[in-house]
């Protein structure tokens, strides 16, 4: 469940495979999660959940997924990933 976020239903098509994380809860009587984040599932090892994430220490207008993103680019670009 993302609140306040229609786009979201046009971004991800039916079928689509996501990894989300959230609250976990009860609504109406059915289990709904509340989104905090969310990944698409492509058939590589997700970068920002499903794995122990790092978490950087950032000011407030640099987000995790930016410096976890750069980070791997490096990496990758470095050979070490």
């Amino acid at each position: 469940m993302w609140f306040n976020q229609p786009y979201i239903k046009k971004q991800y098509p039916p079928g689509k495979k996501l990894l989300i994380t959230g609250k976990m809860d009860r609504g109406f009587g059915v289990p709904q999660i509340q989104v905090t984040d969310h990944e698409v599932l492509d058939g590589e090892e997700g970068l920002h959940s499903g794995r122990i994430v790092p978490v950087y220490p950032s000011t407030e207008n640099v987000s995790q997924r930016f410096f976890r993103t750069a980070i791997m680019a490096i990496l990758r670009e470095s050979g070490t990933k």
